[in-house]
């Protein structure tokens, strides 16, 4: 089941994703760490979510001891320019930093 500051953050990186989908050096991912698979989709298509998703429950099992979630991650030139540890319901200011670190 997908945590509650995850779900919450969604939106958000659906409006980050929709802002950068023309940028040919950006991908927007999203890692999902459902036990099924079957039900993120049907919970990406209810909310009409359209960016990339991968399944990464093993590696957020492998990770839980040393990283909570959510996270994310701007990678530029190989290296992390950026880690966004949880979510403070700052939705848009959230957007501007991320976005702008890409610009």
């Amino acid at each position: 089941m997908t945590s509650e500051p995850c779900v919450n953050e969604l939106p958000y990186f659906a409006k980050l994703a929709q802002s950068l989908k023309d940028r040919p050096d950006v991908q927007v991912v999203s890692c999902n760490t459902d036990d099924n698979p079957e039900t993120a989709r049907q919970f990406l298509r209810r909310n009409g979510y359209e960016f990339l998703v991968i399944l990464a429950k093993n590696l957020a099992e492998d990770l839980m001891p040393y990283f909570s979630i959510p996270r994310t991650w701007v990678i530029r030139n190989g290296a992390i320019a950026l880690e966004s540890v949880g979510f403070g319901n700052d939705g848009d200011r959230w957007i501007d930093r991320i976005a702008g670190l890409v610009k």
